[in-house]
């Protein structure tokens, strides 16, 4: 594994995009990593972490963060 700095930053975005032709919103987290914010990466449609409400992308980006830093 490259050497990998993860910082305590957490973060939120509101996406909006277009996928069947149906227009869909989510909530992404996002995590400091090396010194920026980077989306977790996720089977989905978009290919990036879903989440309905920024409360849950928040959980989701502290869980996502807690267990990258114990792996390293």
């Amino acid at each position: 594994m490259p050497n990998l700095i993860i910082g305590d930053s957490i973060g939120t975005k509101k996406i909006t995009q277009i996928h069947d032709n149906k227009l869909r919103s989510f909530i992404s987290p996002k995590i400091q990593v090396n010194g920026e914010m980077v989306f977790i990466k996720d089977d989905s449609p978009s290919g990036i972490k879903e989440c309905t409400t920024r409360y849950e992308a928040k959980k989701e980006a502290i869980k996502a963060r807690e267990q990258l830093k114990q792996a390293l």
